[in-house]
């Protein structure tokens, strides 16, 4: 992905105000997200979409938890993504609900 560029927020505020939201993976030069997956502090998945178009928040997460909002806190994701030219690419990193 030399020439795409993925941008994933380390931090958003889902609290229903319209601004920030929802966490997605955003960029150009990627055709398709593979999978966007967030686990907790303890490695369990809370969140997980698959085979979906970047710059969609659609597929991002809401910060909900089975249902419910989630509490401020450090999240881990990994996201799998396909660049223009066909070559797949893996992102990780963490990002932070703030409330």
């Amino acid at each position: 992905c030399l020439d795409a560029q993925v941008f994933i927020p380390n931090a958003f505020t889902p609290n229903s105000d319209g601004k920030n939201d929802v966490l997605m993976v955003r960029g150009k030069g990627i055709v398709t997200v593979q999978y966007f997956r967030i686990f907790n502090r303890w490695g369990e998945v809370v969140f997980e979409r698959n085979n979906f178009p970047p710059n969609n928040p659609t597929y991002g997460w809401d910060g909900k938890i089975k249902g419910k909002f989630s509490p401020p806190g450090v999240f881990v994701y990994t996201a799998g993504v396909i660049c223009a030219n066909g070559t797949p690419y893996e992102y990780k990193g963490n990002v932070t609900i703030i409330k």
